[in-house]
């Protein structure tokens, strides 16, 4: 600490100025959190959707909830065989504790990454030779201002916001090629475990830096560290990508945002489409874009990896230019919004910052932060009004996680939703007799057990979306599931007294990807125990015991 402040008085004024905006900026973000600023961004209605049901489920002994069975008005959702799961097993561990509310689980995690954020950061910065000031401030940088504040307040994209804390992880550097693969690897399966678009951003940005940086070495250690956090987050991957094809993927790409294509801010503004959202991603481009316009130009790019990554990640948020690599670059749609490009702009800007001390960048961050403060100062009335949460009685899941059975157009699928959530758990359909009836015996979020008595044979309708994992059973006997014209389940029962049991089953994927991610977890725990071993054999070398004798 007296460090630090020793760094604090020899600074210049210029760095001082941007030490006290950027530290001001940073505690208005974090009282907003502790104020329980509402959650009523972009993504509210779906997140406090998911930390409502995933932790409860959670806490009734399901590990991983995949089906979320009150979403769409209680006919459920396959929701987490799509989404990354770790932000909600902590908050499903946050729930156990007695955290049970939404709202205040959502801003316990948030303010829990901001803070593991700023210590990544840190750490990354630190290694770049700068003071702690400077690793600090930027560490602040990164973690806070300009678009990271804009994806926790107005976009409440959570997961986003999670997975950040873990790409300073993996451009750390040690002399141990082992510790170097376990830091890389637990960084690589944080991303993929809490949100795929950053995880695809963190594969382009550490290429980039790599090439440019002409540090091919490491190109081998980052391939191997990807192929172990692939195999550990199997069990959440392999069913992710071999099950897409049975939901409305593509409604990912239709959010009623008023965002063009692919979300360039730029263009949005230029069509009058102001918000926060637009004027923090164009403040971050521009502060970033200027360091690069020192008087060495290109020629002072040699070997400089985060001035290259800067320009690469403009040009992929100017619209019309970098739209056909946006269409044709394999993956690069799923990125689904060019604003998400800025977490990378703001780590490389700090990268910037700590390496010298240059006033020109002193005032970019100076700028940068007081757009944030004006966005805080003007978002701050919600802390007071309370405005109404963006969540419905129905409970409206992400519309690209309907099944495919259901229909193509998420307002039918809302209509039917409001129409038929009140329906029963099975219905008779056609012409029945007096004593007919299915009866629910008990409900459990994985299965249903109902007792039948039919007089002929008869065809029913759960209350349940069709889900091929679903499966019906009379005693031993399997009974053949099918969606209706609605995508609601369906069945033709025979004739007599019985019970049925409607119980969602493992399909031959999810088993896969367990059984591949007990094995990486293996190789995982195997390489961390050997790394630490030779850090730790490697400090007593270096830093032996001194052991004090006196001659008696």
């Amino acid at each position: 600490m007296m460090a630090l402040i020793d760094e604090w008085k020899s600074a210049p004024p210029s760095t001082r100025l941007a030490c006290g905006l950027v530290f001001i900026v940073s505690l208005i973000s974090v009282l907003f959190g502790l104020l329980n600023y509402p959650v009523i961004g972009h993504d509210a209605y779906v997140h406090l959707n998911w930390l409502d049901q995933f932790p409860r489920l959670f806490d009734q002994g399901i590990f991983y909830p995949r089906w979320l069975p009150d979403s769409f008005g209680g006919f459920g959702s396959p929701t987490f065989y799509f989404y990354a799961p770790l932000v909600y097993w902590i908050a499903g561990l946050l729930y156990f504790i007695g955290v049970h509310s939404p709202s205040t689980l959502y801003q316990t995690i948030q303010l829990g990454f901001s803070i593991a954020s700023v210590f990544t950061a840190y750490i990354l910065l630190r290694q770049m030779d700068g003071s702690r000031l400077r690793s600090l401030l930027g560490a602040l940088v990164y973690s806070f201002l300009a678009y990271r504040f804009c994806d926790v307040y107005v976009r409440n994209a959570l997961t986003e916001h999670a997975a950040l804390a873990f790409l300073a992880l993996i451009f750390l550097r040690f002399p141990d090629r082992l510790r170097s693969i376990a830091a890389y690897t637990i960084g690589w399966i944080g991303l993929l475990l809490t949100n795929l678009p950053i995880a695809y951003i963190s594969v382009i940005s550490v290429t980039v830096v790599l090439l440019a940086q002409r540090n091919y070495r490491k190109i081998p250690l980052q391939t191997i560290s990807l192929v172990i956090a692939i195999a550990v987050s199997a069990i959440y991957l392999f069913p992710a990508f071999a099950l897409r094809g049975l939901v409305h993927q593509r409604h990912l790409f239709d959010l009623p945002m008023r965002a063009s294509q692919f979300g360039f801010a730029l263009l949005d503004l230029f069509q009058s489409h102001f918000d926060w959202l637009r004027i923090l991603s164009v403040a971050t481009i521009i502060a970033a874009l200027l360091p690069l316009l020192k008087k060495e130009g290109v020629r002072g790019w040699s070997r400089n990896g985060w001035r290259w990554l800067i320009a690469v990640t403009v040009f992929l948020q100017i619209p019309f230019i970098s739209a056909p690599i946006w269409h044709s670059f394999p993956g690069m749609p799923f990125v689904q919004f060019s604003w998400r490009w800025n977490v990378v702009l703001l780590l490389a800007l700090s990268a910037i910052f700590v390496k010298g001390d240059s006033k020109l960048v002193n005032c970019i961050l100076i700028g940068l932060a007081l757009v944030t403060l004006l966005s805080e100062l003007t978002l701050s009335r919600n802390i007071f009004s309370h405005p109404p949460l963006p969540i419905n009685a129905y409970r409206m899941d992400a519309p690209e996680y309907a099944p495919k059975w259901t229909s193509d157009d998420p307002n039918e699928v809302i209509a039917i939703t409001q129409r038929r959530m009140s329906d029963a758990s099975a219905v008779l359909l056609g012409i029945t007799m007096p004593n007919d009836s299915v009866a629910l015996i008990s409900k459990l979020p994985t299965e249903w057990r109902f007792k039948v008595q039919l007089s002929r044979e008869t065809q029913i309708r759960f209350h349940q979306y069709y889900w091929p994992y679903w499966k019906l059973h009379r005693d031993s006997t399997d009974i053949p599931l099918a969606p209706d014209p609605n995508g609601l389940a369906s069945a033709l029962l025979p004739a007599g007294q019985y019970a049925i049991n409607l119980k969602l089953e493992e399909s031959k994927i999810e088993i896969i990807g367990r059984t591949t991610s007990k094995a990486g977890l293996a190789i995982l725990a195997i390489l961390l125990i050997i790394a630490c071993y030779r850090w730790i054999t490697k400090e007593h070398v270096e830093h032996p015991v001194q052991v004090i004798t006196r001659n008696v």
